[in-house]
């Protein structure tokens, strides 16, 4: 037992202080990051779900807009809180924000994946969120076994992905470009694709929607407009959960503030527009979406 300790501990002293990989996806949190603090105002700011760092094209928003435009976007897991904290301190009157949330996010995130995001990121510690004894049990756990995993067995599981594809080479810090848009995935065949979990129940929802009008509200107050953005689905995932999406938009339209740009059949799009998961656009894909929203965005006064 003693011998099972002792193994344990050294482990987990190792794991802890090994220096960890400036590689990995997300590292480039620290980019973004940078982006935020020295992109100047006014200027389009895109933030949320992984469908945006995977489905926006900035350079299309750009062309219309003739505006700066940084991709904050990095992982659904984050959680909104961290999303919107992470804005905290930052805006300029002008700026505009499209929040780009997909069904599966909650205003929690997981705490595993604002623990590896902290690494690149020390003041990423402040946009945790508050999480239970058996939370953060569970989240230190996952935290290590992904160092561990990261370390000594490759990234994450690629059971699921053609062998003659490089999972390595796409999620990755350098897969983004300059204005913070993943283009790794860019060109390459598609993935076997992974099934989403359905939407976020409505009490849950509900908070995310009290988070985020209290962020328009400050958003109001530095004169920066706030936008919410639908993520998008493939048409498989839409009718899956046709009838939980239909009450999802009731609830939004009832509850949310700030301008919502389109509806729920803005972001669908064939199933053949999307690389890996049914929420990440491939190239055709990204480009159709980007210009779906430029279209509505047109409508909007800034």
């Amino acid at each position: 037992m003693g011998t099972c300790v002792f193994l344990w501990l050294t482990v987990f002293v190792y794991l802890h202080f090994i220096p960890i990989s400036q590689d990995r996806y997300h590292a480039a949190i620290s980019q973004k990051q940078k982006l935020l603090e020295e992109t100047p105002s006014p200027r389009i700011i895109v933030t949320g779900s992984s469908s945006a760092a995977f489905g926006i094209n900035s350079t299309i928003l750009h062309n219309d807009f003739n505006l700066p435009v940084i991709n904050l976007a990095l992982d659904s897991d984050l959680g909104s809180s961290f999303m919107l904290k992470q804005l905290e301190g930052h805006l300029q009157p002008n700026d505009i924000v499209l929040l780009i949330i997909d069904y599966q996010t909650t205003p929690k995130g997981e705490l595993v994946s604002q623990l590896i995001t902290s690494d690149y990121l020390p003041e990423a510690k402040d946009w945790q969120s508050s999480f239970s004894f058996s939370e953060k049990c569970e989240g230190y756990v996952a935290y290590y076994w992904y160092i561990f995993k990261s370390t000594f067995l490759g990234l994450w599981d690629m059971a699921h992905i053609k062998k003659e594809s490089s999972f390595g080479k796409i999620y990755t810090r350098n897969g983004f470009n300059t204005k913070g848009d993943l283009i790794s995935h860019l060109g390459q065949p598609p993935y076997i694709k992974n099934h989403l979990p359905p939407l976020i129940n409505s009490d849950v929802f509900r908070q995310q929607i009290e988070e985020i009008n209290q962020f328009n509200q400050y958003a109001t107050e530095k004169k920066a407009k706030l936008f919410w953005v639908i993520g998008c689905c493939s048409e498989e995932y839409f009718e899956q959960n046709h009838k939980a999406i239909q009450q999802y938009e009731k609830v939004l339209n009832q509850s949310l503030f700030c301008p919502i740009i389109g509806n729920p059949l803005t972001g669908v799009m064939d199933d053949t527009l999307y690389f890996d998961t049914q929420n990440h656009p491939n190239e055709e894909g990204r480009k159709i979406w980007t210009y779906r929203i430029v279209e509505l965005l047109d409508n909007f006064d800034f």
